[in-house]
C-alpha cells in the first residue's frame, strides 16, 4: 500500500488506531461466548488458536525523490518462535532492514531482518516483546491432500487479522512471484490479495503448510503458498549462520524432522569434540531443539572462539559435548598483477548430457569476453560447451547472493568452492547460494553446455548495500597477458 502524504498517513494511523479499538471490542465479545456455544465451530476454534502468532508487517519503501512522497509496504508474517522470530517473505522486506510489526493484540514492535534468502523468497525477522511470544508451528507439505481445509491469516490491503478459508486445490505448482520463479508451490482456493504476502497457510491442525507468495492476478481464488518443506529445505540456507556470523561448528542435520546429524566436517569443532553422524541434537547452549528449523534458529549469533554445550541423544542415551566454535574460513582476496577488463571465453564443441570435465577438453576457441555472455560463435548453435574465467571485484565487505541462469546446465565457481551447481537438461533456470566475501578480487569460473535448443546463460548478485541486478561487465578481469586464439 502506498501512502503519498502526512495528511493521508494520519488518516491512515487514526483508522488503524479505530482498527484495533474495534478488534479489542469483538475479541472481548467472543470471549463472552459460551465455550459449548454452537457458533464456536472448529474453524472458529482454529482461528482463535492461530491469530495470536500471525503479525502485520509494515516496511518503509524509500521516498520517491521527485514526490517526496512516504510510501510503505504492507506484509504478514508468522511467529515462529516465542524468542521474536517471524518468517516471511523476502520480497515484503526487500527495501529496508528495518520495520514494525502489529502483533493480533494491537501492539506494534520494531523489527530487524535477521536473515534473507531471495532465491526462495524467505525472510526472518527479530523483533523484542519482553516476554515470550505465541507461535505457530511448522507442520509438513510432503502428505497434503488435495481438497483438504486450509484457513489463511494475514494483513491484505492492511486490514489487519483479516481471515480466508478454502482448500488445497493444486500440488508441485511452479510459479512466478515478485522476487522471481518459484517451484514446489501449494495452490489454494483461499482468497488472498496484497498485504497477505509472507503470511501462513494452516492446516486443520494449526499448524502451518506454507508461505503465502503470490496470487493468479488473471483469475479467482488461485493463490500460491511455498510449501512448508521447501521452507524447511531452505532454512540452513536462509540463517547460514555459520557464514553470516563467522564461525564453524561443522555438522549438518536433517531438517524435515528431528535434528538428527548427518554428516560431520572433518577436522571440525563438532567432529573433535566427539559428535557422531545419527546423533540428534537436543539443545544448544541451552536452548532446546525439537527439530532441524530449531537447530538452525538456535545458532543465530553465535560467534568464533565461543564455548557451546551441545546436548545429544545418542542410542536413548543423553550425553552432552562441549566445544569452541571455530573461525570460519574466508576466500581472502586475491593479489593480481597486470590485469585488464574481461574475461577469458572457451569454446568446446561435443555432445553432452551433463557438464563436462573441462580440464580435460581442448578448446576449439579461445576469445576474450567483456562479461557473462555466450561467444558469438554459439548463437543459433547446438552441441558445445563454454568456460568462462577471470577475476571478480567485489566492491565491500559482506554476505552476496549469486543467481547463475543457464539453459541447459551450468556451474558457478567462486575461489576455491562450487558456490552454484545448475547442471543437467533444462530450459533456462536460476539457481543461487549465498558466500561471504572480503573486498577486492576473486577467482571466478562459469561452466556451460548447451544440448539443442534454445541457449542462454547469465549472472546476477545482491550485495550488502545493493539489491538484485546483473553483475556488471566493468566488475570482471582477466589476465593482461592472454590473447585470443583459434585452434
Amino acid at each position: 500500500m502506498f501512502i503519498r502524504s502526512p495528511s493521508r498517513l494520519l488518516a491512515l494511523c487514526s483508522a488503524l488506531s479505530c482498527a484495533c479499538l474495534a478488534w479489542s471490542e469483538m475479541a472481548s465479545a467472543q470471549h463472552a461466548i459460551a465455550p459449548d456455544s454452537a457458533r464456536r465451530t472448529p474453524m472458529v476454534n482454529l482461528i482463535a488458536r492461530c491469530a495470536p502468532a500471525v503479525v502485520s508487517v509494515r516496511v518503509p519503501r524509500p521516498a520517491d525523490p521527485a514526490t517526496g512522497a512516504v510510501v510503505i509496504d504492507q506484509g504478514s508474517g508468522s511467529i515462529i518462535h516465542a524468542s521474536g522470530i517471524v518468517l516471511t517473505n523476502d520480497h515484503v522486506v526487500q527495501w529496508s532492514p528495518r520495520g514494525e510489526v502489529e502483533l493480533s493484540d494491537g501492539r506494534r514492535l520494531p523489527f530487524e531482518v535477521l536473515a534473507r534468502c531471495p532465491p526462495e523468497d524467505l525472510a526472518l525477522l527479530r523483533v523484542s516483546a519482553g516476554a515470550p511470544l505465541p507461535t505457530l508451528a511448522l507442520g509438513r507439505s510432503h502428505d497434503l491432500l488435495l481438497g483438504e481445509p486450509v484457513l489463511v491469516i494475514g494483513n491484505p490491503n492492511g486490514l489487519v487479522n483479516s481471515v480466508s478459508t478454502g482448500i488445497v486445490s493444486g500440488l508441485q505448482r511452479a510459479t512466478a512471484s515478485p522476487i522471481g520463479f518459484l517451484s514446489s508451490m501449494v495452490q489454494t482456493t483461499a482468497p488472498v490479495n496484497g498485504g497477505n504476502s509472507g503470511g501462513p497457510l494452516i492446516n486443520a491442525l494449526g499448524e502451518q503448510i506454507g508461505v503465502i507468495a503470490t496470487k493468479d492476478p488473471n483469475s479467482d481464488n488461485i493463490a500460491f503458498a511455498i510449501s512448508v518443506d521447501r521452507v524447511r529445505e531452505s532454512f540452513p540456507r536462509l540463517v547460514s549462520a555459520e557464514e553470516r556470523y563467522g564461525f564453524r561448528l561443522g555438522l549438518s542435520v536433517g531438517t524435515l524432522a528431528e535434528a538428527r546429524v548427518l554428516a560431520l566436517e572433518p577436522d571440525s569443532p563438532a567432529q573433535r569434540a566427539g559428535i557422531l553422524v545419527g546423533d540428534r541434537v537436543t539443545a544448544i547452549g541451552g536452548q532446546a531443539v525439537r527439530d532441524g528449523v530449531e537447530f538452525q534458529l538456535a545458532l543465530i549469533d553465535r560467534r568464533a572462539e565461543e564455548r557451546l554445550l551441545v546436548e545429544l541423544k545418542r542410542e536413548g542415551a543423553s550425553i552432552a559435548r562441549e566445544l569452541e566454535l571455530a573461525p570460519f574460513p574466508l576466500e581472502e582476496p586475491h593479489q593480481a598483477a597486470e590485469l585488464e577488463a574481461g574475461l577469458i571465453s572457451e569454446h568446446f564443441e561435443g555432445v553432452w548430457t551433463a557438464l563436462p570435465d573441462f580440464d580435460r577438453l581442448q578448446p576449439t576457441r579461445t576469445e576474450l569476453a567483456s562479461g557473462v555472455q555466450l561467444p558469438a560463435s554459439a548463437t543459433g548453435a547446438d552441441h558445445f560447451a563454454v568456460r568462462l574465467r577471470g577475476y571478480i571485484h567485489v566492491p565491500e565487505d559482506g554476505i552476496y547472493y549469486f543467481w547463475l541462469g543457464s539453459d541447459d546446465g551450468s556451474r558457478l565457481r567462486l575461489g576455491s568452492r562450487e558456490l552454484v551447481n545448475n547442471d543437467g537438461l533444462h530450459a533456462h533456470r536460476e539457481a543461487a547460494s549465498l558466500i561471504r566475501l572480503r573486498a577486492g578480487l576473486h577467482p571466478i569460473e562459469i561452466q556451460m553446455f548447451e544440448a539443442g535448443g534454445d541457449a542462454s546463460l547469465s549472472l546476477a548478485w545482491l550485495g550488502p548495500s545493493f539489491g538484485k541486478q546483473a553483475v556488471p561487465e566493468g566488475a570482471f578481469f582477466r589476465p593482461k597477458l592472454a590473447t585470443p586464439r583459434d585452434r
